[in-house]
């Protein structure tokens, strides 16, 4: 699968590693990423791309990240409005409100939400987003793992 709503959250965290290693393992990802022809998944609406606009500073990997994307094409978009089953299962697993719309828009794509925060990577909440939205969590290893990075 090569869909992929990434938390503004994640783009933070691989800016603000130490470990260079991990940096460079997250370009390769991304350059992995547009070899095999994958996108970064947007909402109609906006919201992501104002919370990355918010979040990531000029300079920062995760506004480089972005810009690599827009500039090779690999953005796409999509609703980001979650669907009624979805949004109870969410509503019952208390997902935050702010982070749906990667859920929404991962959906819409049948791709996956990459987070970096641990309240979305716990197995229940993993479970919750795959059962009531057919989405899959995946964190930074098993997103590296995915794409071979």
């Amino acid at each position: 699968m090569t869909e992929y709503a990434v938390d503004v959250n994640w783009l933070v965290a691989q800016h603000d590693s130490r470990d260079f290693e991990e940096k460079a393992r997250t370009m390769g990802a991304f350059m992995r990423l547009r070899e095999l022809g994958g996108h970064l998944l947007f909402d109609h609406g906006g919201r992501i791309d104002a919370e990355y606009s918010s979040y990531l500073s000029p300079g920062s990997l995760g506004r480089d990240l972005v810009a690599f994307v827009v500039k090779h094409n690999m953005r796409a978009s999509y609703s980001g409005t979650t669907k009624a089953r979805c949004e109870s299962c969410l509503d019952a697993a208390g997902f935050d409100r702010d982070d749906r719309m990667y859920v929404a828009v991962a959906h819409a794509a049948s791709g996956s939400f990459l987070a970096n925060e641990v309240k979305h990577l716990v197995p229940q909440m993993i479970a919750a987003v795959a059962t009531g939205c057919g989405v899959r969590v995946l964190g930074t290893s098993e997103f590296h793992a995915e794409l071979g990075s």
